[in-house]
């Protein structure tokens, strides 16, 4: 592994003595001689006592273990001579440096006195540095600090590399044995230092570099308290980036493994194999600069401490955090000192190889370019410590550059100082603030610079530089002239030895009279001594340093330690524990499972009932699984009189799960929906032990709601209907994330039903949202037909009549619905029954109890979505597996209602009333083709005709729907043994409706029979041959009966093979043509419905661009006008070779365009945040826009262009009503469409494919809005482009392209803008290029090929090979995707943050033209809530509603957002890790959404508004609570305004969100959404948000102020939003890489 410095500072010293005498001293340890000298300046005495050994030599059984003490010594030690040095490697950049010998037995101190033995003199302990890689304590000469400071000072030995520090992530070997030989040695300074004249109770820790690192180490050990009172950390501390993680000590023991040949299974075996090398073999198999590559640095490595479980419970950053912490408390009870030299980063220059220069083409003498810093560097920084963050990499590379050669050179030792040093250090200082707490910088050059001479262009005072003040650095550094200071040189030394050393005796540095004081380090003030040639007292050290890396980036991720492997095992399910019954199966004897009555929903009761289901919490107590659930409400059955039923009760949601055998296969699973015409039936009546048993496969059935409670619907929010298909899906759910714990795969799960539960199953399959809750779909004797769903003026019709007949006011619908609510069960049955007033004379074909289209399952019908292949609705549909059929005579269901005799007019007529608008010419072709002579002939007419308009077109017509995928038809024409429904009349002919079930159910219990039906071994056979087709097909998704058994040829559109179930089973192929014919072709087609719509009156309007045809509407509130122009084309569609180009302007059109309609929404997957949001028609010819214009159309009017959120990759500008904002604001409203995702910004770092599409189509929209807004009374000198989320940032990238110039004056930019983070970089715009062409098969090697190669693909091929969330893994979140803007070298010539450093840009210069708004919400990170997987929950085993884990924050988000963005850069993930954390599960929940927040959101935003200052720049807050969150109810824990709860105040979010009840706002709510909108339209009339007479005035944004208006319930004036996040992310953080544009490869082709 690589050192997470990559290079290692040893920096210590010797002083010039002449040996004179010997002394033999006693100590508690045993004797020891010793020697007397004199000091080379002054003749006076120094003791040194040299190599005494302070612990049990660690070989042997000893290596790889912590240290062990050491048993008193008889016989006199002769510490005269220097011990060997611990085992290490050479130092490649200080190649002259000579070592002594090395050896394993290395752990020795050495003992400077000064003058006397016989003093009690405070003692300094010194920590040699190295990069816990090499050193030693001798070469720090302790003579000279000793002697001028009258301390005792004490160096010592530490296991180094791999011998220090190796770890397996177990017992075997747990690491930090370095650390534990420091803390021996201390051990041992206190038990024997008063032997030497030393005060054990004045003790100083102080090191430099990874010295430094290792005292900062010690002083977070409690058990090291009373050891020492005080620390100096000189040029390094604990940081975030100091400890490897559990992945990363595993990965790399494991590499060891494999290159030592040690077996790796057993951790034990693998530590004692390794114990048999040589030490040689060790340090050859654990040097971490072995394999250094030329082209970048490496940063992480095997010689670095861990989180062990005994010197560290957890990463101490994180213990810090906690104040009550024990190791927070002794920290904060020692003295402590920190500080650095002015550059830290010329160690950079020292380990800079020849091939890294000759890699990135540059000589070091000459300066460090841009490249070798960003790609050699950072970028490799962020992929260690940041997850390969890009953002992080983009932020870094945008901080750390700069034009000149010289200044990037320095920006470079810059980055290098900050990462290892300065911001750790500045860190440190804030945990120990409050205690006794010094800084210091040391500015004075050098006379003797570490190292060697800089390079020419260094400037500053390098690592290490100050150790000449301290120790004799001739000898250190194997120098062939001794360095001599000069006076001047001389009196700054014995200064800064004086500060040291009265700290180590007081705890307060001083340096005599006349010297300047030091103050105290606080967190306010952040005073520090500058150690210049003058030394002076500052404060505030590099501010901007604290600002990046705490404000700017993310917190690292801090890991969570090694620890022992052990095995848990729960026996539950994720729903909670559930008791069952073990039966035998009647006819084998083998075990049959059940579980009984199992709720997978909250009970529809009180307020829920008429409300789409709600899931369940998790239980903790046991469920009685033995007894079956109460069933749903509903009537008596007439034409089943003697069926009995059980209890029945609203609070019925619940399924029963049937398993054959065991519980521990992975089975195919079918959940049954029963039939029962939408109005009766439950799931137990259905026995499902039979098909589990003979099909060996796992049953569910279910209950879900009836009649009226399950579809009574009001064309309004209040009540939109379709209950029971919420339940079923619901059910579907729950199946999804429990079978598993029943031995069920839930992938491979087949939803089916019979009737009523057939259509159900044949709805869930159009519910896009449902995708990956079942693959298989079997339809039993229905489907969706054209007839299956009310249309909305029946609707209506009925609400009226419930309204009537239950005295509820019907005015207000959501009153009517609550007035409905308080009804009891049994009224509810008695007021939705459809059969309660049948009319004598005719049939009814539309009822109380049918689905309807809702706008929230169903956008439109669901047939009408089924037309056009490209619908979502169509492409989840044909991705099922899909098996339909039906009996030979369904219409044996029309004898069982029909109460008199047969005659098929009498009926004919209402029905066409009905769905044909009462259309003659239908009803005399139907009535004379279901006509006949005889009457038994007229009888089987009558039920043909029940049978086609009820089951078989509809079956044949969604079987030609489905054709091109895994499809099969069925036709039942075997008599059944036992008719369901009794026998049949006489003139009845075939196989009646549900006959079939018996083949697969109990019907004895089914239908409460009096005797039990035994089938004859005929009958028995034909059902075995039913239920392997349908199990194989469950299991398969082909139909298969065995050996011998008739094969089923899937259903084409042409052949229309199926398979005939008679008492010889064939395969037969077009069945019943001429039902096709008739309702296909010679027919009209009947009225579908669409959901309830505006009604509006037809407007024209001529346009620069055409005639455009809109609708004037009435505003709800005030009846005044207002016009709406839908569907507007602004773009050439960017279809065929127009794919993946820049948006290409309209040719003036010609006909009238038709703008009361709204036009298809751009390409894009599913939300799965927001499964139940559905989407109109999708198409690549997308770029469209609306207008809304108030009251009338010959104003001048500002303009307001919004563009929707979704994360580049979803969303439609019609998704937003623009009516509310448009008429309570007086402002033009505009809402347009984009490309997102792949086909809005695939790239490929060519002109093939430059990328930002998107951002063009914006652009273009844009354009348009100027060239023709005056046409539709809007001003053109006065538009605004807001937008919220992805939009927001769209809008700010806008603002950064100096061309859009007059397009637009002001920028609303509502939580979002552009960052660091919003751009891909080169490197992973290749990366995604060349993923993408080895999933499509396109050759990669030249680019225009490739690119040419995906414009032939389809559109749903080019979502699903760009679709970031395809493969979105289960244990962490994606930070980058192929959806983002790029630097494309023609919007933007670098990346616009760049541009925005340069006030002289022309971005800056456009940007800060224009008047901006830019804000938040109080808790931006809501939106983290809405993307957590139920997947991510199991897999850090939480349940989001109670909160989320420190482990999941660090390990899932923090982590791979580091990994993304700041090169895997521990450091950081350590620092973002300990910021985020919080020892409440509460308050851990809300750094988690802070965490989001801050990274995504609030500091881009604080950053942007920062770069405005100076302009007309407001910032805003809100933080009033919203009465109908975002995304649903918040979890419990949850605490702020949630990303896009400000959307009602401006839009209607009921149409958005599909929502149940419609967005009411009480007085204060509303009052408040009119001060908002005030603001905002205020602002985009005038550039100043005002909100009217008495209203609170908005102070600009400025740099020093930072003035923002809060919006609370109370709206107040504020300033300096969250000052820590800029600090984290500017000043505690490094900058993230910005990355340098996309250049064209070598194919000929010019920029």
């Amino acid at each position: 592994m690589k050192s997470s410095f990559k290079c290692f500072s040893f920096i210590f010293l010797i002083v010039l003595i002449c040996a004179e005498d010997t002394t033999v001293i006693n100590t508690p340890s045993g004797p020891i001689k010793g020697l007397k000298l004199k000091y080379h300046k002054t003749g006076e005495p120094l003791y040194e006592f040299r190599g005494i050994p302070f612990a049990k030599p660690p070989i042997g059984p000893l290596r790889f273990k912590k240290t062990e003490p050491l048993e008193k010594q008889t016989e006199v030690h002769d510490g005269t001579k220097f011990g060997a040095i611990c085992m290490q490697p050479g130092i490649n950049f200080i190649p002259e440096l000579t070592r002594p010998a090395m050896s394993e037995d290395c752990l020795v101190l050495n003992v400077y006195v000064p003058r006397n033995l016989n003093e009690s003199l405070s003692v300094m302990v010194w920590i040699h540095g190295g990069g816990f890689l090499t050193g030693y304590g001798h070469q720090y000469d302790g003579g000279k600090l000793a002697m001028e400071g009258n301390v005792i000072i004490i160096t010592i030995n530490y296991r180094l590399g791999g011998f220090g520090y190796f770890a397996v992530g177990h017992s075997a070997a747990r690491g930090n044995y370095g650390l534990w030989d420091q803390k021996m040695a201390l051990q041992w300074v206190h038990d024997n230092i008063a032997s030497f004249g030393g005060n054990p109770e004045s003790v100083t820790v102080f090191g430099q570099s990874a010295g430094a690192a290792g005292a900062s180490f010690q002083s977070l050990i409690p058990s090291n308290k009373g050891l020492f009172q005080r620390v100096i950390a000189q040029s390094s501390v604990v940081t975030r980036f100091t400890m490897l993680k559990d992945s990363t000590v595993e990965k790399f023991a494991a590499e060891i493994a494999n290159k030592s040949s040690c077996p790796f299974a057993d951790k034990k075996i693998f530590v004692d194999c390794l114990r048999q090398k040589t030490a040689d073999e060790i340090l050859e198999l654990t040097n971490p600069s072995a394999s250094m590559p030329a082209d970048k640095m490496i940063f992480e490595g095997i010689v670095m401490p861990v989180v062990d479980h005994e010197l560290f419970l957890e990463h101490p950053i994180k213990s810090l955090e906690d104040n009550s912490s024990d190791v927070s408390k002794f920290f904060r009870s020692l003295d402590f000192m920190a500080g650095a030299v002015s550059n830290e980063g010329s160690l950079l220059y020292m380990v800079i190889t020849p091939s890294f220069q000759e890699y990135y083409k540059f000589n070091l003498s000459k300066g460090i370019p841009s490249k070798a810093v960003c790609d050699g560097i950072l970028s490799p920084f962020v992929e260690t410590w940041y997850s390969n963050n890009s953002n992080v990499t983009d932020k870094l590379c945008e901080y750390y550059s700069a034009e000149s050669v010289v200044n990037q050179s320095l920006k470079a030792t810059d980055s290098w100082a900050d990462i290892t040093f300065n911001f750790g250090i500045n860190k440190m200082l804030e945990y120990h603030s409050g205690g006794n707490t010094y800084q210091y910088v040391v500015s004075k050059l050098s006379p003797k610079p570490f190292g060697g001479p800089p390079p020419s262009w260094f400037k500053g005072v390098g690592h290490g530089d100050e150790l000449l003040y301290f120790f004799n650095i001739t000898k250190f550094l194997s120098l062939d002239e001794e360095v001599i200071l000069n006076d001047k040189d001389e009196d700054f030394e014995k200064k800064m030895i004086s500060y040291w050393t009265s700290f180590a005796e007081t705890g307060v540095p001083y340096a005599g009279n006349g010297s300047v004081p030091w103050k105290p380090f606080d967190i306010n003030d952040k005073n520090y001594l500058d150690f210049d040639v003058e030394i002076t007292q500052k404060s505030n050290y590099k501010p901007e340093i604290l600002d990046l890396w705490s404000n700017q980036l993310p917190a690292s991720d801090l890991g969570s330690g090694t620890s022992d492997n052990g095995q848990d095992f729960f026996i539950n399910t994720p729903s909670g524990p559930i008791k069952g019954l073990k039966l035998n199966y009647h006819k084998t004897g083998e075990p049959l499972y059940e579980f009984r009555g199992i709720p997978f929903a909250k009970p529809p009761i009180g307020p829920l009932r008429f409300k789409k289901t709600e899931p369940l919490e998790k239980r903790k107590e046991v469920h009685d699984g033995t007894k079956f659930g109460a069933i749903c409400m509903q009537p008596g059955i007439n034409f089943i009189p003697e069926l009995t039923r059980p209890a029945m009760s609203e609070d019925c949601l619940v399924l029963n799960v049937y398993v054959p055998r065991n519980l521990n296969e992975s089975l195919s699973v079918m959940v049954w929906i029963h039939g029962g015409g939408f109005l009766t039936g439950y799931g137990h009546q259905y026995d499902g032990g039979k098909l589990a048993m003979e099909g060996n496969v796992i049953i569910v059935t279910i209950n879900y709601r009836l009649g009226g409670f399950g579809y009574f619907a009001v064309g309004h929010s209040a009540a939109r209907g379709n209950y029971g298909l919420w339940d079923q899906k619901m059910a579907l759910q729950w199946v999804h994330d429990n079978i598993a714990s029943f031995g069920g795969n839930p992938e491979s799960v087949t939803v089916f039903g019979q009737s009523a539960g057939a259509a159900g199953a044949s709805f869930q399959s159009f519910i896009p949202s449902n995708k990956g809750l079942f693959q298989r779909v079997i339809a039993q004797s229905s489907v969706v037909t054209r007839f299956t769903m009310l249309k909305d003026s029946t609707v209506e019709k009925f609400a009226a009549e419930i309204a009537n007949k239950s005295s509820c006011p019907f005015a207000d619908k959501k009153i009517f619905v609550d007035c409905l609510r308080q009804k009891t069960a049994d009224e509810i049955i008695e007021l939705t029954n459809p059969s309660a007033s049948m009319p004598a004379d005719k049939m009814i074909f539309e009822g109380i109890v049918m689905p309807v289209v809702d706008h929230e399952l169903f956008i439109e019908h669901p047939i009408k979505s089924l037309e056009d292949n490209s619908s979502d609705v169509s492409k989840f549909f044909r991705s099922l597996d899909f098996m339909a059929g039906a009996v030979s005579n369904e219409g044996s269901l029309l004898y069982m209602v029909f109460l008199r005799k047969p005659f098929v007019t009498e009926y004919c007529h209402p029905s066409l009333e009905t769905w044909y608008s009462n259309n003659s010419n239908v009803t005399d072709k139907l009535c004379e083709y279901y006509s006949a002579e005889s009457v038994v002939n007229q009888s089987l007419k009558a039920t043909d005709s029940w049978a086609d308009i009820t089951f078989n077109f509809g079956i044949n017509k969604m079987l030609e729907y489905h054709s091109g995928g895994n499809t099969y038809q069925y036709v039942v024409s075997k008599l059944s043994p036992k008719p369901f429904g009794g026998p049949p009349p006489s003139w009845f002919k075939g196989v009646g409706h549900g006959d079939e079930l018996l083949y697969f159910f109990n019907i004895t219990k089914f239908l409460s029979l009096d005797e039990e039906v035994i089938l004859n071994d005929k009958d028995e056979d034909f059902g075995k041959k039913m239920i392997s087709y349908w199990t194989s097909f469950a299991e398969t998704g082909v139909p298969y009966a065995g050996n011998g058994s008739v094969p089923w040829k899937p259903f084409d559109i042409n052949d229309k093979n199926y398979l005939d179930f008679d008492v010889e089973i064939t395969q037969k192929s077009n069945y019943k043509p001429e039902i096709l014919d008739l309702w296909s072709n010679q027919l009209p087609a009947s009225d579908l419905g669409s959901g309830t719509s505006d009604n509006g009156q037809d407007f024209f309007i001529n346009t620069p661009s055409g005639q455009i045809k809109g609708l004037k509407l009435n505003y709800h509130k005030t009846g005044e006008p207002i016009y709406e122009f839908r569907g507007i084309p602004f773009a050439k569609p960017p279809i065929g070779p127009l794919r993946f180009k820049k948006t290409e302007p309209l040719e003036k059109r010609k006909e009238v365009h038709d703008g009361t309609k709204f036009g298809a929404i751009c390409m894009q997957p599913g939300i799965n945040f927001i499964p139940e949001l559905t989407r109109p028609a999708m198409s690549e010819d997308c770029l469209v826009l609306n207008v809304y214009v108030p009251r009338n159309l010959n104003e001048s009017l500002s303009v307001m262009v919004w563009i929707h959120g979704g994360g580049f990759l979803t969303g439609y500008g019609h998704q937003y009503d623009g009516g509310k904002l448009a008429m309570e604001g007086n402002v033009i409203i505009i809402t347009i469409n984009y490309r997102l995702g792949g086909f809005g910004y695939f790239a490929v770092g060519h002109s093939a494919a430059r990328g930002n599409y998107g951002l063009w189509d914006q652009k273009m929209a844009l354009q348009w809005v100027h060239d023709n807004i005056a046409s539709f009374g809007g001003n053109p000198e006065s538009v605004t482009v807001f937008g919220q989320s992805a939009g927001a940032a769209g809008a700010s990238f806008q603002s950064l392209i100096p061309s859009n110039k007059g397009l637009f004056q002001r920028v609303i930019a509502q939580s979002s803008v552009v960052t660091r983070f919003t751009m891909l970089k080169d490197s992973t715009v290749e990366k995604f290029a060349a993923e993408i062409a080895n999933k499509s098969s396109c050759p990669f090697a030249d680019k225009k090929i490739f690119v040419d190669c995906l414009r032939q693909k389809t559109a749903d091929e080019i979502i699903e090979l760009t679709n970031p969330s395809a493969s979105m893994p289960a244990d962490k979140m994606i930070f980058e995707g192929i959806v983002m803007p790029v630097v494309d070298h023609e919007l933007f010539i670098e990346h616009p943050i760049k541009s925005l450093e340069d006030n002289s840009s022309d971005v800056s210069k456009f940007f800060r033209s224009l008047d901006f708004m830019a804000g938040a919400v109080s808790n931006e990170g809501s939106l983290l809530y809405m993307v957590i997987t139920p997947s991510f929950q199991e897999y850090y085993k939480f349940n989001l509603s109670k909160g989320i884990p420190s482990k999941a924050v660090c390990d899932g988000i923090l982590s791979p957002f580091v990994e993304t963005w700041y090169s895997n850069n521990s450091n950081v993930t350590d620092k973002l890790c300990e910021y985020y954390s919080a020892e409440s599960v509460v308050n851990q929940s809300l750094k988690a959404t802070d965490s989001w927040a801050d990274i995504s959101f609030n500091f881009g935003i604080n950053k942007m508004l920062e770069y405005h200052s100076g302009g007309n720049t407001y910032q805003y807050v809100v933080s009033k609570l919203s009465p109908k969150p975002f995304g649903g109810p918040p979890p419990s824990w949850f605490k702020g305004v949630g990303h896009g709860d400000e959307l009602l105040y401006f839009f209607n979010i009921t149409k958005f969100l599909s929502l149940d009840e419609e967005v009411i706002l009480n007085d204060k709510d509303e009052d408040f959404g009119k001060k908002m909108i005030s603001y905002w339209t205020s602002f985009a009339e005038t550039g100043v948000p005002y909100a009217g007479n008495g209203s609170v005035p908005w102070k600009p944004f400025d740099i020093n102020d930072k003035n923002y208006l809060d919006f609370d319930v109370e709206i107040t004036q504020k300033s300096n939003y969250k000052p820590e996040i800029l600090d984290l992310w500017s000043n505690q953080l490094p900058a993230s890489d910005l990355g340098s544009g996309t250049p064209d490869n070598a194919q000929g082709d010019e920029l």
